[in-house]
């Protein structure tokens, strides 16, 4: 399965074959997806300010996440190992070209597929706030539903840290169902 994940008015690959999903906005024709609108509400209602790389690893995240949703295992040749190519739009495209590989062999390990990753410019860049808040939380901490993450939240707090909880929800694509981890 292909995707092109980026803002609206992105110029990432498309045509046919290609799955055109809307990071941070909301699919505009049938068979687009979308992922990341409420985080990026979210982020702006809090007025954080986020690093150009953290805005970058969470459209990679939220990329992988909604190929992950789309890309039905019973579709593939063997009825489990899927093929996913992923163009995404980042802020820093040569630096994410050059974690490419360390990326996709990671997500093969974790998911028993077959990942390719492009990086493109023109991710998400917003204007930081006027008044950005400093948030208490000292680190983040996924939360899956499974213990190993539940056990790794409350070692960070044992240790002193005060994690910051993100887990996932589900959105609709239209046409299709998918997900958007904005937690």
């Amino acid at each position: 399965m292909k995707l092109a994940c980026g803002p609206d008015g992105t110029g990432l690959p498309g045509g046919d074959g290609i799955m055109r999903v809307v990071l941070y906005g909301q699919p505009r024709a049938e068979g687009e997806g979308s992922a990341g609108d409420a985080a990026k509400s979210e982020i702006q209602r809090r007025r954080l300010d986020p690093a150009p790389r953290a805005w970058d690893l969470l459209s990679i995240a939220l990329s992988v996440v909604t190929a992950d949703f789309a890309a039905l295992r019973d579709k593939s040749p063997d009825g489990w190992t899927r093929e996913i190519e992923l163009d995404i739009a980042v802020a820093d495209a040569p630096f994410w070209n050059g974690q490419a590989r360390a990326l996709a062999e990671a997500l093969a390990f974790l998911t028993t597929d077959r990942w390719a990753l492009r990086f493109h410019e023109g991710g998400m860049l917003p204007a930081p706030p006027r008044e950005p808040a400093r948030p208490p939380e000292s680190c983040v901490v996924l939360l899956s539903g499974g213990l190993d993450s539940l056990i790794g939240a409350i070692d960070l707090t044992a240790a002193g840290h005060k994690p910051f909880a993100i887990s996932q929800t589900v959105c609709v694509f239209h046409g299709m169902v998918g997900t958007d981890s904005t937690g």
